[in-house]
């Protein structure tokens, strides 16, 4: 296993490269943006317009955001997996992150160590105070022969960290967002788990499937593997705490902070204030 700096590598013709779909960054950008643009419409087609303000009003903030997302797709910056004929190539990187590419952030694996790559899905509940959501995250799974993931760890901890630049929005809004995209973690030392579909904003292309048919002329395939989270009320306090650490350390904060407000009794304010402290410290 090599650590290299994200600067110091960029995809070329050779291999498959997996990256977050910028066709699901466009759609979701139209339909959100089509959303507001018409009870706008609306309002002012039918004489009414002060209909439209609180719609406008929020388009304004949303909007951007949705923006950006969907240029940051278009950048070089966003792969997430190169499947190569002489290795497995793992970028650790957001394709949200826009901080500076000098840090530690891909991770090189020969096929010779590892054991087995496969498919894992996982199903699971989160209660709020009204509803039940739920998700199901396919991902790819690549297990190692040995647990050398010492380095490989701290560059994930590193990459949670990462302060992002402060933005500026329509010439007087400040913002420095929080990084709450993290498509790879390490749920053990000897298995690195690379979240394909579903859950928060996963969406890479190509398909799980075709990439797990180019890994299968390096690699042994496993098994399709899954499992289904119990809900949360069918745990212990321990499990519940394992639980808000997994999903804030998967970007899933707003889960994390309805898992607390609903199991813990938390307002929401205390929730968030939690969800945020344990971030900066995992």
């Amino acid at each position: 296993m090599k650590l290299h700096r994200s600067c110091d590598v960029v995809p070329d013709g050779s291999g498959l490269v997996c990256r977050q779909g910028r066709v699901y960054g466009i759609v979701t950008f139209a339909v959100f943006s089509a959303a507001f643009a018409c009870p706008v419409g609306f309002g002012y087609a039918a004489g009414i317009p002060w209909l439209g303000i609180p719609f406008g009003l929020f388009a304004l903030l949303i909007v951007p955001l949705l923006w950006g997302d969907m240029l940051s797709r278009f950048r070089s910056s966003n792969w997430l997996l190169w499947i190569r004929p002489d290795g497995l190539w793992i970028h650790l990187r957001s394709y949200r992150d826009q901080s500076p590419h000098d840090r530690p952030a891909v991770v090189e694996l020969s096929y010779a160590e590892i054991a087995q790559i496969g498919r894992h899905a996982e199903r699971y509940s989160v209660q709020s105070r009204r509803s039940r959501q739920y998700h199901k995250v396919d991902s790819l799974q690549v297990r190692l022969r040995q647990p050398e993931t010492g380095e490989f760890e701290a560059a994930l901890a590193a990459g949670r960290q990462t302060r992002q630049p402060e933005r500026v929005f329509l010439g007087f809004i400040r913002s420095r967002a929080r990084l709450t995209h993290f498509p790879v973690s390490l749920p053990s030392p000897e298995v690195i788990r690379i979240a394909w579909r579903g859950g928060y904003n996963h969406a890479v292309v190509p398909s799980l499937r075709r990439a797990l048919a180019e890994l299968s002329q390096h690699a042994e395939i496993a098994e399709p593997a899954g499992e289904t989270r119990k809900a949360s009320s069918q745990i212990s306090d321990a499990e519940i705490d394992d639980r808000v650490l997994e999903l804030v350390k998967r970007g899933d904060r707003l889960d994390a902070a309805r898992l607390l407000v609903h199991e813990r009794n938390y307002t929401l304010t205390q929730a968030k204030r939690f969800v945020d402290e344990l971030d900066e410290r995992v």
